[in-house]
């Protein structure tokens, strides 16, 4: 393993969070959807960007918690997160290409 890239070496699957990266960028992008609610409300035009760079910072906030690394969606894998019962909003992920890896994401809300 001396010399060799880190992303060549086999690594046990325990290592991993049992979830798809798709799962948890829905998951930890809208953890405090309340801030865009409160932004959405907000009639100051610069308190409604300084609570949508909060909201945007604020996906930072559970990487200390969360070092388990995420499976690799497959190209065209899809999930849908849907909290419109108790959140009030809905977000469909999709990843649509491998190399380089990138990932769709769409959220939905009453407000936003």
């Amino acid at each position: 393993c001396i010399g060799r890239a880190l992303s060549k070496i086999p690594m046990p699957v325990n290592f991993n969070e049992p979830l798809s990266f798709l799962q948890r960028l829905c998951e930890v992008e809208l953890e405090y959807s309340d801030i865009l609610n409160r932004a959405a409300r907000c009639e100051d035009s610069l308190e409604q960007l300084a609570l949508v760079a909060a909201f945007t910072v604020s996906t930072y906030s559970s990487t200390a918690y969360r070092s388990g690394k995420p499976f690799n969606p497959m190209l065209g894998e899809t999930y849908e997160f849907d909290r419109t019962a108790d959140l009030g909003w809905r977000s469909v992920c999709e990843q649509v290409s491998h190399h380089p890896p990138a990932s769709a994401m769409h959220a939905e809300s009453d407000s936003w």
